[in-house]
């Protein structure tokens, strides 16, 4: 078929070779233009180098960059204080059950702390507040690890440093249940519009 179209436009090409634009028609179409389209200034030129769409552009970037950056730093700062907070001191020399216990709850407030961010989206005030209150627990959790270190022989600070462990686990099952209720009824309240 393609062989047709060529042999077709090659026995055609000399119909439309006939006619030939005159050497001056870009000329006079050029100067027809210019008479009929204001000058443009020299401000109009930056204008079009410093214009709003290019304005918006670098805004747009400048904020996706920070936002990124931002967004980065944070997940490295709450990994930075989970691990300071395992590895403050080797808690394994002084009582290997409280070190092994650390371990666990470490793990799981971890997991759970992730999946309290997945929230992030929907209720960022929540989230925000919600794993606040986990720095604040994390802050009293280094301070009976401080002073377990200056007095290792107290067997109550490491029941209270389990005690809060198991506070924080309780607290954040709690709050994955609220979060998840939350969400629930949102997704039963938009159900209920559509029908």
């Amino acid at each position: 078929m393609s062989d047709k179209f060529r042999n077709t436009f090659q026995d055609k090409r000399s119909d439309f070779d006939v006619a030939k634009a005159p050497t001056d028609l870009w000329a006079s179409i050029e100067q027809e233009l210019d008479q009929k389209l204001p000058q443009r200034k020299e401000s109009k030129v930056v204008k079009g180098v410093f214009g709003m769409k290019n304005i918006l552009r670098f805004a747009a970037m400048f904020i996706m960059t920070f936002g990124l950056g931002y967004w980065v730093a944070n997940q490295q700062n709450i990994q930075t204080n989970d691990s300071a907070l395992a590895s403050h001191f080797n808690l394994k020399d002084i009582s290997p059950e409280v070190a092994e216990a650390e371990i666990f709850y470490f793990s799981s407030i971890s997991d759970y702390k992730n999946e309290i961010k997945e929230y992030d989206q929907n209720y960022p005030e929540l989230v925000k507040e919600f794993l606040g209150e986990h720095e604040q627990m994390d802050s009293m959790y280094l301070e009976l690890k401080n002073t377990l270190q200056q007095d290792l022989d107290n067997g109550q600070i490491l029941e209270l440093m389990i005690q809060n462990l198991q506070m924080r686990m309780t607290v954040l099952e709690h709050q994955k249940s609220i979060l998840e209720n939350i969400n629930n009824q949102k997704n039963e309240d938009n159900g209920n519009v559509r029908l």
